[in-house]
């Protein structure tokens, strides 16, 4: 058998370096992607040298996720510092949240405070009821739909990352940037100051802000599931951005006006908070070994139906 798992891997060398030579991507990295493959099954029985030219064919031909290697598992504790963070905050900064949304104006003093206390909130806390309250909305849209399995979870969360993607510019409330803005001052006389545009004029890539929505979809939709892998790092993905704290708000909104209830707005956030607070008491269980009363997805009970079609 030695002789042979030798051989094996001399094949698995050659197609690497094949595999190099024909797209760059490294010797090491076609290597890890060839071992993947002859994992998956996807390489063909015989490495002769046809075999091993029809092996580079479809190692060129198969998609990134095919040869993703899968990361160990990361524990639901993992999430247990966020959502501590999470529930120490979450209460007043919804509070304050839902007061901004009730006045609906921009001068209003309830906007005012609700930005005074995001100013003034430590970056990791208002990260934490982000992401928290983005999983809230999530777990309610799923409750409230009667979606039960992770595939159907999942299914929705990619419907919702297509949407952000495609949709992000009107859902943000974004300027054409082809109209001739030139100044911060000529967009803010103009009535049409918004995330999207500070970005421009602050020299960052336009494509950079759908791919920070998706991330912060991800990760909330992630912390929704129980998946701490998935969560961390699109988290970790999310926070890297300049206007990440404005990201996650837009992307929050957005997912709240998804829900498509009879419900106001005001009170989405407030169901959302509770699943929110559930899904963080969950976690913070799992970090202390024990089992909390919500089920294994950490979702909140609750009589109303904040995810169901008015």
């Amino acid at each position: 058998m030695a002789p042979k798992k030798k051989t094996n891997l001399s094949h698995q060398q050659q197609i690497a370096r094949a595999l190099n030579r024909a797209c760059g991507c490294g010797y090491q990295e076609a290597l890890r992607r060839v071992a993947e493959a002859a994992r998956k099954g996807l390489l063909p029985a015989g490495l002769d040298k046809a075999g091993r030219e029809q092996a580079v064919e479809i190692l060129l031909a198969a998609s990134a996720s095919q040869l993703e290697t899968p990361a160990a598992p990361v524990p639901l504790s993992e999430l247990a510092p966020w959502a501590e963070r999470a529930r120490a905050v979450l209460s007043q900064f919804t509070a304050l949240f839902v007061a901004d949304l009730v006045a609906q104006n921009e001068d209003a003093d309830e906007r005012a405070e609700f930005a005074a206390y995001c100013e003034a909130a430590e970056s990791e806390d208002l990260a934490a009821a982000w992401l928290y309250l983005g999983a809230g909305c999530i777990a309610s849209f799923n409750q409230g739909r009667g979606l039960q399995t992770h595939g159907e979870w999942r299914t929705s969360l990619d419907q919702l990352e297509q949407q952000i993607q495609e949709n992000w510019r009107g859902l943000a409330g974004a300027v054409d940037f082809t109209d001739g803005f030139t100044t911060a001052e000529e967009v803010f006389q103009r009535d049409v100051w918004d995330l999207p545009t500070m970005t421009i004029l602050a020299g960052l890539p336009e494509s950079s802000l759908p791919a920070t929505l998706r991330a912060w979809a991800r990760a909330c939709g992630s912390v929704a599931v129980g998946d701490a892998g998935r969560a961390l790092v699109a988290f970790d993905r999310a926070r890297e951005h300049r206007f990440a704290s404005d990201l996650a708000q837009i992307q929050v909104s957005m997912m709240l006006r998804a829900l498509t209830s009879s419900y106001t707005l005001p009170e989405l956030v407030e169901f959302s908070a509770q699943f929110a607070d559930a899904l963080a008491c969950h976690h913070i269980a799992a970090a202390g070994g024990g089992g909390p009363d919500a089920d294994a997805s950490g979702t909140a009970s609750s009589p109303s139906a904040a995810g169901q079609e008015g």
